[in-house]
């Protein structure tokens, strides 16, 4: 009886497994899927490209000089034949940026492949990778956790298909990466919670830490309020040695961090424009309360289907009927501490990111929306069980299966069935461009012009311009165009352009607003 036991559980394991690796697979289609779907891109995706190959400052507009397709761009987005691998180049953009290099050196090293190329695919395609190491990670995590292989695939593939999750594999920025640390470093401090410190946990933090830092640093805010729950209990416990050994490790990770990227110092104690927005953020309370409320609107959207209270509600009852049955002690006793530990510094985080972030958006916490996952997936089977009587464990992975599902779908139905960073919202705009395609395009700026959101739009005209706003009466007096798009750049004064542009032609009397994008506003003259 004893073997049979043995190999059924065996036979339950390998199942798992089984079931984990196609999880695996699918996730992968879902997420190349959403990639051909992706039909734009912010203005920091585009930055992604520009700051890891770009080594002449930014993209080189000859005012008044007539472009064609994707001539203008392709330079700022694409590695030169002479600068394949030139990591002495990324470290210098970065240095003078507000982000360390590690994300950067992954894109210029794949770009560096195809010179002269580019492709959403190549920031893409990491951040598919990034997503299976997380998956890999969360799914060892949640077993530790949970004690349980059939409840950690279904925690691991929950967190890992939230629609917060899955933008983040399609946005091309470094969270993807970053996620890979937070879920490493909160595996290593999970398993090694209640075990004795050896080499192991001591060369995971090191790395984790090294890595996590050098590619995002609210990376530092996460690991922070982790460290400090830990080291807490390392000091009441007494453990002098393992504490000391704790504070040499991460030590020993900030001098490497420093070594590595000197320029960090200065980019986190305000001595760039990211430092000095946060540092002056926190010396404030204004308007805390509003953005607390953004990004618990986003966690409870993009994540929890906005159920929070249904979810808070159903916890509540829970709670009161476990206790009641067992008991506040022997519940206490039953508590998972390292499950906490990831729930208290999850929402720390996301508590000092809505202080010091510069955008109240889902990019500063799409690397920790897992945690909430796990947590409920902890909380509920543990309350289900109880409720149950420990009878039938078919019906709590039922049940907590079913939740997850209501979650995640309802979460895509508040997302409008498509998911933020695909921009299907764009295909308007490009059916109205498609429209005007056979026309040229005059951009006007005054001393600054922003475009790369609109690089999709500008490649398909017949061609594209861009003068000063100063310079603007002479192109049209030495052009004298019978039709034109106006894209009006930064915050420009529309309506005094358009009033030029119709009073110096005599061929211009008509105008028609198409839309708004980017930073610019469209307009149709004829």
């Amino acid at each position: 009886m004893k073997t049979e036991q043995i190999d059924i559980k065996k036979d339950s394991v390998q199942k798992t497994k089984m079931f984990f690796s196609l999880f695996i697979i699918i996730h992968i289609i879902f997420a190349v899927y959403l990639g051909m779907n992706k039909i734009n891109y912010h203005y920091d995706e585009r930055l992604t490209f520009g700051l890891a190959n770009n080594t002449m400052g930014g993209v080189k507009i000859e005012n008044g000089k007539v472009y064609h397709g994707f001539s203008l761009y392709n330079d700022y987005l694409s590695v030169r034949n002479t600068e394949r691998f030139d990591y002495k180049g990324v470290w210098k953009n970065q240095a003078k940026d507000v982000h360390p290099p590690f994300y950067y050196v992954i894109i210029h090293t794949i770009c560096s492949f195809f010179p002269e190329q580019y492709s959403k695919w190549f920031g893409i395609i990491p951040n598919i990778i990034f997503m299976i190491l997380t998956d890999l990670l969360l799914y060892q995590l949640a077993k530790f956790i949970l004690k349980d292989n059939r409840l950690a695939f279904i925690a691991a593939a929950a967190a890992g298909t939230t629609t917060l999750a899955m933008n983040m594999v399609i946005f091309i920025r470094m969270y993807a990466m970053m996620t890979v640390f937070a879920v490493g470093i909160s595996l290593m401090f999970a398993v090694y919670f209640d075990r004795e410190k050896d080499w192991k946990f001591y060369t995971g933090c090191y790395m984790f830490t090294v890595g996590g830092t050098m590619t995002q640093y609210y990376f530092l805010i996460y690991l922070f309020f982790l460290c400090l729950f830990f080291g807490i209990r390392l000091l009441v416990q007494k453990k002098w040695r393992e504490t000391a050994g704790f504070v040499t490790v991460f030590l020993g990770a900030g001098g490497s961090c420093i070594l590595i990227f000197p320029a960090m110092l200065k980019q986190i104690f305000s001595g760039s424009k990211r430092g000095k927005q946060a540092f002056e953020a926190i010396q404030t309370l204004d308007s805390y309360g509003e953005y607390l409320k953004e990004y618990y609107k986003i966690l409870n959207r993009d994540v929890l289907g906005r159920m929070f209270v249904g979810l808070m509600t159903a916890a509540v009852l829970l709670i009161v009927f476990v206790v009641y049955k067992k008991g506040w002690k022997r519940c206490f006793q039953k508590l998972n501490t390292a499950a906490v530990m990831l729930l208290f510094a999850g929402t720390l985080y996301s508590t000092v990111i809505a202080k010091i972030a510069p955008y109240r958006t889902d990019r500063y916490i799409m690397s920790f929306g897992w945690i909430y996952i796990l947590f409920i997936v902890w909380f509920f089977s543990k309350g289900l069980t109880v409720v149950l009587s420990g009878r039938n464990k078919g019906w709590v992975f039922g049940g907590i299966f079913a939740l997850l599902l209501f979650l995640a779908v309802n979460s895509l139905r508040l997302s409008g069935w498509q998911y933020r960073y695909e921009y299907l919202s764009s295909r308007q705009i490009f059916d109205i461009v498609q429209q005007y395609k056979d026309c040229s395009v005059v951009c006007v700026y005054k001393k600054r012009v922003r475009t790369l959101c609109n690089i999709e739009e500008l490649k398909e005209y017949k061609n594209y311009v861009f003068v000063k706003e100063k310079d603007l009466e002479n192109l049209i007096q030495r052009e004298s165009p019978k039709q034109m798009i106006l894209y009006t750049m930064n915050r420009t004064d529309e309506e005094e352009i358009i009033d030029t542009i119709l009073r110096t032609s005599s061929h211009l009397n008509h105008t028609v607003f198409l839309f708004n994008s980017g930073y610019a506003k469209v307009y149709y003259i004829e």
